[in-house]
């Protein structure tokens, strides 16, 4: 099994669940982590979604490295972001812009 493949079912589950498409999310996974759950960043980002340590105890996230709780934490932030930039004028944006938004604000952080 290839290392990209490793956590295909995961990202699925956590996609499926926050109403993300899989493609997607497996595509941010590898570009936060090359699908490395114990990456990480030169600012402490952690895990699989590179979540900062605020924001994974924001989102109840205790153990960053460990993909399940990191796919799921990262996940709900990403669908979170999403209905925010929807709620706040986004509904005329298509889709993928909206998703680009989104993941802007992911990696700037909670407030942008």
């Amino acid at each position: 099994m290839k290392p990209s493949e490793r956590f295909d079912s995961l990202i699925r589950y956590y996609a499926e669940r926050a109403a993300l498409p899989f493609d997607r999310v497996r595509a941010q996974v590898e570009a936060e982590s090359s699908f490395n759950p114990r990456a990480v960043s030169t600012v402490g980002a952690m895990g699989l979604l590179q979540l900062m340590p605020g924001t994974a105890k924001d989102l109840g996230c205790t153990e960053p490295f460990n993909p399940d709780e990191n796919l799921k934490a990262g996940t709900t932030y990403m669908a979170k972001i999403i209905s925010e930039i929807q709620i706040r004028g986004g509904i005329g944006f298509h889709a993928d812009d909206i998703y680009r938004m989104a993941l802007c604000g992911y990696n700037a952080g909670p407030g942008y």
